[in-house]
């Protein structure tokens, strides 16, 4: 989007063919409209279709007549997470250093009587600016320009609470290495702890305990947010004031609920390991990322198939179980020929493939058993108690009580 579509979009008519067309192809409507020069017709038709997506991203807000651009909404957080991120901050004063589109400024700021949004890019800062007149948004205050240099001309410990979500896209490559984003969170440090109490950092799904444990020694909670069964974010609070205490959690977000399942670092639980039970169990992503199946499997009295994974079996069915739930079909030994006749003569010619600890990608396997992808049926790949590999055949929703 060009600041002159942005202009544009701006006007009450165009704002009208939007709404009017929302459930329009917006391919059909650029060519349908291509010879009218009268309207920014790429820019409409960008906004239909970013709309229709923003419906399950963003689901209240996509109700409204905010704009959006592909970019910032590519990297945005989603509504859930943006949720999630005010129930854990609070205070008189708070600062985004890393505006964007602004859904976590949109939050966020709902705790804080004042706030900052910082956005080095014009044309997103103008568009959070639009924004947040189209949502009454009165409280923050917004700084076009480079976050850190802002933030030098405060007092010390003049905030509450700092946020960052740091650009992970350098030269065009997007990386987990947090020394290559932007603006430079390590190498700032000393100035955050002397202008604010608590910072709260969105990092890369891909960053682990261990890391943040060494580089943040400030760290109080590491959080592992999925939502709809995927990990999201990784989340970092860190207390300059006291750090002692310090938890990982993992908060598991769906439509219709949220949950929550915590430990205090260093605590061990015991860990069982046995033959497969009539249920297979695989904890939502969160739990894995956050290192705690362990709890989870201590808490329901799951037994793990191996020391390698964290797929979990029992024989009794748990359906508050924070995950995937099946019902164990059977289980064997990988044979490659024995395989094939068994889904030959249970004529399962389709299924899902999942693997761990196992030397084959799901790709290969559905090329030596010739099957297709999808389907009612679940095949797990991976070890047992004996360090054998083995394949299970699962099926959802089919319970025994």
């Amino acid at each position: 989007m060009t600041y002159e579509e942005f202009i544009r979009l701006q006007q009450p008519e165009i704002t009208e063919i939007i709404n009017n067309n929302f459930n329009v192809n917006p391919s059909e409507f650029a060519l349908k409209y291509s010879n009218n020069k009268n309207l920014p017709i790429r820019a409409i038709a960008e906004q239909i279709k970013l709309k229709q997506k923003a419906s399950e991203k963003f689901p209240e807000l996509s109700k409204t007549d905010i704009i959006f651009e592909q970019k910032l909404f590519e990297q945005a957080s989603s509504e859930y997470a943006s949720e999630y991120k005010k129930e854990i901050t609070s205070g008189l004063k708070g600062l985004d250093l890393t505006g964007g589109m602004g859904i976590d400024s949109f939050y966020i700021s709902q705790k804080f009587k004042e706030f900052y949004y910082c956005e080095k890019d014009e044309l997103a800062a103008g568009i959070f600016s639009y924004n947040c007149e189209k949502l009454n948004i009165s409280n923050i205050e917004i700084f076009n320009g480079d976050s850190i240099g802002f933030l030098e001309n405060f007092e010390d410990n003049y905030f509450d609470l700092i946020y960052a979500d740091p650009d992970r896209r350098t030269g065009g490559i997007r990386s987990v290495d947090i020394k290559f984003c932007s603006p430079d969170i390590l190498g700032n440090m000393d100035l955050f702890k002397k202008k604010c109490s608590q910072m709260l950092i969105k990092l890369s799904p891909a960053f682990d305990l261990a890391e943040c444990m060494r580089i943040f020694p400030d760290i109080t909670q590491f959080i592992v947010v999925s939502i709809k069964n995927e990990c999201k974010e990784v989340l970092v609070k860190l207390d300059f004031k006291n750090s002692d205490k310090k938890t990982v959690k993992a908060v598991i977000i769906n439509e219709k609920e949220k949950k929550e399942f915590k430990k205090e670092t260093g605590k061990k639980y015991s860990k069982i390991i046995s033959a497969s039970g009539k249920y297979f169990y695989e904890p939502d992503p969160a739990i894995i990322k956050a290192g705690l199946t362990d709890k989870i499997a201590d808490g329901y009295r799951m037994n793990y198939l191996n020391n390698e994974t964290d797929y979990l079996s029992s024989d009794i069915f748990e359906e508050s179980f924070p995950g995937r739930k099946f019902t164990v079909i059977h289980s064997g030994n990988f044979k490659q020929d024995i395989i094939k006749k068994y889904l030959e003569l249970n004529g399962i010619k389709k299924a899902n493939i999942a693997r761990r600890a196992f030397p084959m990608t799901p790709e290969e396997i559905k090329k030596k058993l010739k099957i297709y992808d999808g389907g009612s049926e679940y095949l797990f790949f991976t070890k047992n108690n004996e360090e054998k590999f083995i394949f299970i055949h699962c099926r959802k929703n089919i319970f025994e009580k």
